[in-house]
């Protein structure tokens, strides 16, 4: 379980990368709560596939389903969290 969750505060920042560099790309003329909420679910399936193909050590497809799961729920409510302080 603790491992769990350091792997899911960790893996918020490649996650968070991944959302800004979607956002940008995909959901530019997009309402940003919208948009905080698809570019990270983009994000987290695209983390999902790196981190199988990183995670290989010479083996199977193993990626971090779970890890990355919380790090997007994580990260969708912080960035909500901020957008509704700032529109205060």
């Amino acid at each position: 379980m603790t491992y769990t969750l350091i792997m899911a505060v960790s893996g918020m920042i490649p996650i968070w990368l991944l959302s800004l560099l979607t956002g940008r790309l995909f959901f530019k003329d997009m309402e940003t709560s919208k948009k905080i909420n698809y570019s990270t679910s983009t994000a987290y399936v695209l983390g999902v596939i790196l981190s199988g193909f990183g995670n290989m050590n010479g083996g199977s497809f193993s990626p971090f389903y779970v890890e990355y799961f919380l790090s997007a729920i994580f990260l969708i409510l912080i960035r909500q969290g901020i957008l509704k302080a700032r529109g205060k």
